[in-house]
């Protein structure tokens, strides 16, 4: 079997990290390490690069709300923080939760009120975050970190 030419759709990205897709566009939404929230249509639209938002701290990863309407940003820093889509810089999100320990991965549970989020440090923590009041819960804590699996 051959395998189609494939051609990157973009170049000159700084350090994209976590990415979420947002269907109702035909776009994936990443997070870049240079601090930028940003977007990249894909066919069957035209391949297309925009940056939605600058000014975050080494974001990590990115999760869309089920409406596409927000995006939930986890900060290197150790921010979890909320924005819209059409108003995306850092100083226009909400902070949701802070104080985590190099969080790394998130995942959205909307149904549930809930945010989980992996720590990569000593402690390799899984954390569940209330959306509304910022409360962090340890579920798991001793996962082992990147630096540890070799």
């Amino acid at each position: 079997m051959v395998c189609p030419t494939q051609t990157p759709p973009r170049s000159g990205t700084r350090g994209a990290t976590g990415c979420d897709f947002l269907a109702a566009k035909n776009q994936y939404i990443f997070v870049e390490y240079s601090g930028k929230l940003s977007a990249l249509a894909v066919p069957p639209a035209v391949a297309a690069y925009k940056v939605l938002g600058t000014g975050y701290t080494d974001p990590e990863d990115v999760k869309l709300s089920k409406d596409g309407v927000y995006a939930y940003i986890v900060e290197r820093s150790g921010d979890l923080v909320k924005v819209a889509l059409t108003n995306a810089n850092r100083s226009a999100a909400t902070l949701i939760a802070s104080g985590l320990n190099t969080p790394r991965q998130l995942f959205l549970d909307e149904a549930h009120n809930t945010a989980y989020v992996v720590e990569d440090s000593a402690s390799g923590a899984l954390v569940k975050i209330d959306l509304t009041s910022g409360a962090k819960t340890v579920i798991h804590s001793r996962l082992p970190v990147a630096s540890d699996l070799q």
